[in-house]
């Protein structure tokens, strides 16, 4: 169900990678699931899902995960603690 395009399709889905058209999905599902997996491995890449029928593209990003604490707290909590004195 995958093959490589060069252009915007004009139906289903496409992932774009850093700006270009790379692979093209029949699903919404299929290419976010793509993209998904791709930005996991390669979270620098710009990754997006291109919907033919509404001509947007969608940007992915990763969620940040939640529920962990710093090891060392950053320079603008020491800061807001008082312990530089600038």
């Amino acid at each position: 169900m995958q093959k490589m395009v060069s252009n915007f399709p004009a139906s289903g889905y496409a992932l774009v990678i850093d700006g270009r058209i790379k692979t093209e999905f029949s699903t919404k599902e299929g290419a976010e699931q793509g993209a998904f997996d791709l930005k996991r491995r390669f979270p620098s890449l710009q990754i997006g899902v291109y919907d033919a029928h509404a001509k947007r593209t969608e940007v992915i990003k990763l969620r940040p995960k939640t529920g962990r604490m710093p090891s060392k707290p950053g320079i603008e909590d020491r800061n807001r603690a008082g312990r530089f004195p600038f």
